[in-house]
């Protein structure tokens, strides 16, 4: 949704000279033609939106277990180890952060590493 929202912003704000190919597609009953670029970009989105969840759950299931689990009485050893798991899940939660450097470079194809390259030589 975010590539087809991208190109309905982008027509609407440049009108083409031409036909292109890909109206001619959508024209004639066929799918729409999908380029490259476009390929690249769902796949980073995919592999972005499934490592968040992956790195996101384990703070959700510790925190259920946290509440679930508020008044039962339990030795500084249970508590320290609690708090332990409780820091490691929050620092997965925050290498999402620096998540998309490395999807972008690795599972972009050449676009992205194209134009950081580009933006590295200027």
């Amino acid at each position: 949704m975010t590539i087809l929202n991208i190109r309905a912003v982008a027509k609407r704000r440049i009108q083409p000279m031409s036909i292109s190919i890909e109206t001619q597609n959508t024209t004639n009953g066929q799918q729409p033609y999908w380029k490259k670029s476009d390929q690249h970009l769902i796949v980073m989105l995919l592999v972005q939106v499934v490592l968040l969840t992956l790195f996101s759950l384990p703070q959700v299931i510790q925190n259920i277990y946290a509440n679930s689990t508020m008044y039962v009485i339990r030795s500084q050893l249970q508590i320290a180890i609690d708090d332990f798991i409780f820091n490691l899940f929050l620092l997965l939660t925050y290498v999402t952060n620096g998540m998309p450097f490395y999807i972008y470079t690795l599972a972009g194809g050449s676009i992205f590493r194209k134009a950081l390259y580009k933006a590295l030589k200027q």
